[in-house]
């Protein structure tokens, strides 16, 4: 995991890891977790606080240190959020149960977080998307959504303390993914992806349907959400 002429070796099959440097490319911590798992985000909020989220099947401790948090996918796969201090040290993690009847996540094709934002307060915004059925709070608490055939795509918040906020889902009965998320200066989270056939991009109770061009089976949008994630 040391790309200078130290060593830190690592031995598993299928592991996600995190690699930490300096402003001058020196090598500061590393953490690997073994058994089914893939990362695919990462962010580091105003206070240091370092985030890392990805997919995970079957059973898993996320504590890379000598701890134990472990947890085990209800579904195939589940998407999960860990955080740890600057200096490395695990805090927590949150899951989401999804994919019950799917196929093990990749970074194209399945249940897996795309994109992680901190803004000023250290509230996160995480981009995923799913198939089928998830439950969009990692907390004790149940916020079920379906996607109605193919893939959805999604952006929630999340306070500071891990609490769901607010959760926006969308892609009908087509599909739409979401390949990328960004905050503006303004507060507004915008989000972007590919959809097909006909969408409604509207998660709220109001229709706004868009359809892919003529002679095309994908188009590409690009979404926008005040920070109250109200339509």
């Amino acid at each position: 995991m040391d790309p200078g002429p130290e060593e830190q070796l690592v031995d598993g099959a299928h592991d996600a890891f995190i690699s930490v440097f300096d402003a001058n490319g020196n090598y500061l911590w590393s953490g690997n977790w073994p058994s089914w798992w893939q990362g695919s985000a990462i962010e580091v909020d105003p206070l240091g606080f370092v985030y890392v989220g990805g997919a995970f099947a079957g059973e898993v401790d996320f504590d890379p240190g000598p701890g134990v948090e472990e947890r085990a996918a209800i579904g195939k796969s589940d998407t999960f959020l860990s955080v740890f201090t600057k200096n490395g040290n695990f805090l927590g993690v949150g899951t989401w149960d999804c994919n019950l009847n799917g196929s093990p996540p990749s970074i194209w094709d399945g249940d897996i977080i795309i994109d992680i934002k901190s803004d000023e307060s250290g509230n996160l915004y995480v981009a995923t998307q799913f198939r089928e059925m998830i439950d969009m709070d990692p907390g004790p608490g149940q916020d079920y959504r379906w996607s109605l055939a193919g893939m959805d795509a999604i952006i929630l918040k999340l306070h500071v303390s891990g609490e769901l906020i607010w959760a926006r889902n969308w892609g009908d009965l087509d599909g739409a993914r979401i390949v990328a998320m960004d905050l503006g200066s303004d507060g507004n989270i915008y989000g972007a992806g590919s959809y097909h056939g006909k969408v409604d991009f509207d998660p709220g109770p109001d229709i706004d349907f868009h359809d892919t061009p003529p002679g095309n089976s994908t188009g590409a949008y690009a979404i926008k959400f005040p920070p109250s994630g109200n339509w």
